[in-house]
This record gives structure tokens, sequence and C-alpha cells, in this order.
């Protein structure tokens, strides 16, 4: 063994030695970070400490500002990375960034009040647990950054361990909020609950869990791989990390909680082809699981533009092995980037191109050979030709003011006709047939249709509009009961697209009832219903029976059975004191609980799309009585938000609220609504 062992060091070594041979290669594939760190009235901060992790077991870089508040990092290799502050006074903070070949991001971090978060560790048994550590912090919203709290001990940050009464108190956080804190222990299983900086009661319980042993073994050789670093991330949310490394004799020890996992390994010249998923079962206090690695090597490639020849940036490309997404890169400036693929046959595909049509063969087969760079073939891309839709009445006559929504490539946010029933639509990026699917309402909201362009239609493809109906039905279980609260969505498939599109979502009322009130007759339908999954149980799903809905008649979905459902969350129906929420942003009409509204709730990083989005809405609606705004569960820093931003709980899920003047849900769904259920609780003047 000891043998075999040194060979495979050697075999590692000599393939290091051919990466480090690319030398002024991989030097210009180099990124650059630059920035200002200000503080919440905007004001630059000098002498603060700028520190960059480069992954999850990644050493820190650190910098300092300089009395303008100015930070930057060179020689960064790509790929993501976590940018964070700190200063004397402030809390930490800071960006996660995604760094493509030669790229050169700006951040801008802004360092809040610092807050204070602290309570006690114990055991199942409500026992302090003395010697715990927090690890890590992952600070949620907008930042979406990970604090290294174990690598910040050299630095004088580092969090101290729980006391003898399993006492913690954790410092410099941004005050208000939520963190995803890892908790640690050598006879316990790692947490990670969120909480709220400011609490001062957190009870944070650690479980033996299930005592999990191997070894990390060379793929096809009679070997062990010392000083591996094995990921294990939890499938199901919040996807909780937890790293070790494997020991001189390959070897690693971990304890996890039970539920389904995601593992591999990695070091710098191996790695497992993809992540395995394994079940963690309580059953049994001991699980064995060997992980195999292969040696790798790296992939180089460019994304062009097939008429002008140039560099195309900002396209995403996926290295797939075995069948599942391996890695991904971002093409930078000069459209090069580059992967890192473990030995044998994989897969690089392009997923989009910012601008650009994909080719029609987007993805290319290679069989990779053990620490021998290959020169993926360029991908060529054709830019993305103009679409127009002309938008016409049963009369023939041009539809001003049309609202106009894309099904596919979902967007989110209307266009509207001009006044010769004229619109233009634009895009990322499109499939290689260039087909685009969407619907047409008119302001009226009574009529509508239902449009695909193709390629070669794209600057003359015309629409007539035709009366809408609605659609009717019910969602029960294995006991013909209604059930509340299943997600419903609808969709349709047109010749040459090769997929179904997805034309509403929304849910079941507390009777299990089912209505939609804009249905375009003629349309091809089928209905889903599906539970949301829990950590206790999967999604299930039930189908309706195929439905072509007909003109002037209500469309009866019929019922939809999905044994062994339960109720979910419906606020449909309920009231909603939206109007009580924190103001952010904006500002609400005195009297608000007297107007009807359209409500977004979405994430933090979402706040901004979905505001300007809504916007739009209000714009091509003037509608001055109807409230739009979006709702979201922390605080923000206030910019100009183009609508309203409130902070609140959602009274089901973050969804999308029609509230009428009553104060009540008319319509919940996903996305905007569509025109007829506007008009139904603020209608036209």
């Amino acid at each position: 063994m000891k043998r075999s062992t040194r060979s495979f060091v050697l075999v590692l070594a000599a393939l290091i030695a051919g990466l480090s041979s690319r030398g002024g290669a991989a030097a210009q594939g180099l990124a650059k970070i630059e920035g200002t760190v200000r503080d919440s009235h905007g004001q630059p901060i000098a002498n603060a400490k700028v520190f960059l992790e480069a992954g999850l077991d990644g050493p820190l870089s650190v910098t300092q500002t300089n009395v303008s508040g100015a930070f930057n990092f060179t020689g960064v290799l790509p790929g993501v990375v976590g940018v964070f502050a700190y200063a004397p006074g402030y809390a930490l903070d800071g960006h996660s960034a995604s760094l493509a070949i030669d790229a050169a991001e700006t951040l801008d971090l802004v360092l809040p009040e610092p807050g204070t978060l602290a309570g006690i560790v114990q055991d199942e048994k409500a026992q302090p647990i003395a010697g715990a550590r927090i690890t890590r912090v992952g600070i949620q919203g907008a930042s979406k950054v990970g604090i290294p709290f174990a690598k910040l001990a050299e630095h004088g940050l580092a969090a101290p361990p729980t006391d003898a009464r399993g006492a913690f108190t954790l410092a410099l956080l941004p005050e208000g909020a939520e963190v995803a804190i890892k908790v640690a222990h050598p006879q316990y299983a790692q947490a990670a609950p969120i909480l709220r900086v400011g609490r001062r009661d957190a009870h944070i319980t650690l479980t033996r869990g299930v005592l999990v042993t191997g070894t990390v073994a060379a793929r096809g050789r009679d070997a062990t791989v010392p000083n591996a670093t094995l990921l294990f991330r939890n499938a199901e949310p919040p996807h909780d990390t937890v790293v070790t490394r494997s020991q001189a004799d390959g070897s690693y020890a971990i304890r996890l909680t039970p539920g389904p996992w995601l593992y591999g390994a990695s070091g710098p010249s191996f790695s497992t082809a993809n992540f395995q998923r394994v079940l963690i079962s309580p059953d049994y206090p001991n699980q064995r699981i060997v992980l195999q690695v292969a040696a790798t090597a790296p992939l180089h490639g460019k994304v062009r533009d097939a008429k002008s020849g140039n560099a195309v940036p900002g396209a995403r490309v996926v290295l797939v092995s075995a069948g599942v997404p391996a890695a991904k890169a971002v093409s930078g400036p000069t459209g090069a980037y580059e992967l890192t693929a473990t030995e044998g046959e994989i897969v690089v595909q392009l997923e989009s191109a910012p601008g650009y049509l994909l080719p029609p063969e987007p993805a290319l087969r290679f069989t990779v050979q053990p620490g021998k760079a290959t020169d993926v073939p360029t991908f060529w891309v054709a830019p993305l030709p103009k679409y127009s839709l002309e938008v016409i009445d049963a009369a023939e006559k041009p539809v001003a003011g049309a609202i106009v929504r894309v099904f596919f490539p979902e967007q989110f946010g209307w266009y509207a006709t001009d006044a010769n029933g004229l619109v233009e639509l634009s895009f990322a990026s499109l499939q290689a047939n260039g087909t685009v699917v969407g619907m047409v309402e008119d302001p009226a909201g009574s009529n509508a249709a239902i449009f695909a362009i193709t390629r070669e239609r794209s600057t003359d493809a015309i629409v007539q509009l035709m009366p809408i109906t609605s659609l009717a039905g019910r969602v029960v279980n294995e006991k013909k009961s209604g059930v509340a609260g299943l997600f419903v969505e609808a969709r349709t498939t047109l010749d040459g697209l090769g997929q179904p599109v997805t034309l509403w979502r929304t849910f079941s009322a507390n009777d299990g009832t089912l209505h939609w009130p804009m249905i375009v007759p003629g349309t091809p339908l089928a209905v889903f219903a599906t539970t949301l999954p829990t950590a206790e149980a999967p999604a299930l799903t039930g189908e309706s029976a195929a439905l072509v809905p007909q003109p002037g008649e209500i469309a009866d979905m019929g019922i939809i059975s999905v044994p062994g459902a339960a109720d979910g969350r419906s606020a449909l129906g309920r009231k909603y004191p939206w109007y009580k929420h924190k103001v952010l942003c904006g500002q609400l009409p005195a009297d608000a609980e007297h107007h009807p509204a359209i409500l977004v709730h979405a994430s933090a990083a979402q706040a901004g799309i979905m505001a300007d989005a809504l916007a739009q809405a209000q714009r091509l609606l003037q509608r001055p009585d109807l409230v739009f705004a979006v709702v979201v569960t922390q605080d923000l820093p206030c910019a100009d938000a183009a609508v309203p931003i409130l902070r609140g709980e959602s009274p089901s899920g973050d969804y999308t609220f029609v509230v009428n003047a009553d104060g009540e849900v008319a319509l919940e769904c996903i996305g905007l609504p569509p025109v007829v259920a506007i008009n139904a609780v603020a209608p036209r003047n």
C-alpha cells in the first residue's frame, strides 16, 4: 500500500508541474476586483480591512482601504469569491462575486451599524455544550456573503467558543440582518440555523447525528489520497455545507444530520467527477462512504460573434460529467473561459450568450486526458434578430396599448403596443430556433391571444385578439376532499418548440376549488397540481385531462386528484392588511387601506428588479387608485425605488397578490396577474 500511495503522489506532482507550465497563459486569465468601502450615509471609510475568500476552503487575502475608502485585489483566480470588509465601530458585511477570465469587477461595500447575536448552544436533552464554535456566518438578503470566523482568528475577529453554560455572543454583524450561523463541535453534527441579529435569547440544539467515515481513493489506482478537501452539502434548504479534509492515510470522519446530502472531494489536480447523492439514515449510528477522485486537466475555450468575429463576454458555459452539471464558467472580456474537468468523457455546453442566439449544436463532447490541457473549439453565435409584433382586433384594426408578456423565454414584466399596434421585444439570449412565445391582452381585459414568433417571421409577426373565457376546477386528495394551497400550473405545447410552455401559475382555494380568469379559447392545456415539498415529504403531483377551451364557455378542468396531498397555505378570499407593513422605500397613499393593490413578495436581492417591472406595469395601466408595491422580509438600504418597498410577512408565500379595496385577496399567483384580474379590483376609468 505504501508503494501505491507514493506512486499516486508522484503522479499528482507531475500533474501539478504540467499545470504550472502554463505560466503566462494562467496569468492572462486572472481577474481583478476594486471598489470602495462606505458607511450607511455614503461616506468613505479609510483604513478598513477588506478580505477576499476564494471558495469555502480557500485562504483569505487581505488589503486595506486608502483615505478615499478605495481598495483593490489583483491576480484573482476566476470563480466565485466573497469580498467583505471591517472597520472599528461598524459591522462586517460584503458581497459575493462571480469572476470571469480577465474580468474587472467593481464592488461598493456598505458597512452598517453593528449588532449582537447571543444565546445558548445545547444538546437534545437541553444540556449546555461547552467549547462549541461558530465557524462561519452567512449573511442573507442582498449581501449573500459568508463571513469565515474560523479564518479570521489570526486577524483578531474570531468568535469565542461557548462557555461552560453553553453561552455564546457573536458581535460585529449587521443589526437586524438574517444570518445563517454554522455551529460546530467535534462530538456533534454541525447546525446552521437562520437567526436575526439583535436576539439575545437564541437557542441552538446540536445533535450527535450520524458518524460518517471513509477514505478518499484514486480512481483506477490502489491508492488513498491525503489532504483532499471534502465538501458535504445538504440537499434540502437551507443547503448547509460541511467541509473537512482527509488525513495522511486518506481517511476522514465527520458527523452529519440525517437526510439527503451531496458530497464530493477535490485537490490541486484531482477531483470527483461530480457531486454524488447519499441518504444519511438515522437508523444507523455509523455510515461509510468511499470517495473516488480522478486526475484533472484544464479546458480552454472562447465564444465569438459569428458575424463580426468579436469576442462575446458574459456567455455561460457548463461542464457536464456523467450526465450531471459539474462546473460552470463565464466568458471574460476576450470571450475566453476556462473549466477544470476530470479525466474521461465530458460535455462542454454553451448555456447562454447575452444578445445572441445559441448555435444549433451548443454542446461539444471530449475525452479528457490527465494533466493535458485541451482547447475547446470556439462557440460561434449569431446576433439576435429584432423581434416585433403587430396586434389587431377582430376588425383587423391596430390595438393601441395592448399588454404583451413573454412566456418563452420567461420574462417578468410587460410591454405595450404603440398607437399603430406595434411593439418591439428584447431578449438577453434565445435558443437556437429563435422561437418566442407570449400572450397579448387588450387594456379592457376582455380579449387576448397567444402568439409564437419564429426566427424567420421575427419582424412581421401579426396576432389577432379574440374574446377570452375563464377556467374552473377542483383539486382533491384520495378521500375526494378539497385540498387548499396546492401549486397549480397550466402548460401548452406548440409545434416545433420541443418543450411545454407555462402559461400561468396559481394556487387552489381553501375548499380546493380553482378559478383562473383569463383563458384564450383554442389553446390546448394541461393543468398540474403539486404539493410543495417539505423536509418530511417529497412533492406530489396530479394532472388534469387534456383540455381545449371553447369560445363562449367556461373551461371545465374537472377534478385533479393528488393522493396523499395535505392542505397548504392559501390566502385567497382572506383579509391581507398589507398597508400595515413597514415602508422601507417610497410612499403609500394616506388612505392606503382603502386602495386595491398588486403586491409582489420577493427576496431582498430581487426587490429592485421587481420594483422596476411593477413601475412599468403602473405606467402602462394608468390606474392612479391602484397601489403597486414590493414586499420583503428584511430591511433594505432605501434607494430611489420605482414603487414602494415594504417589509412584512407574506400571508402564504413569496407570491403575487391582487387585493381589492376591502383588503381581501382576489387572486394569488406567481408573476404579474392577468389584466382582467386587475380590472376586477380597479376598473378602468
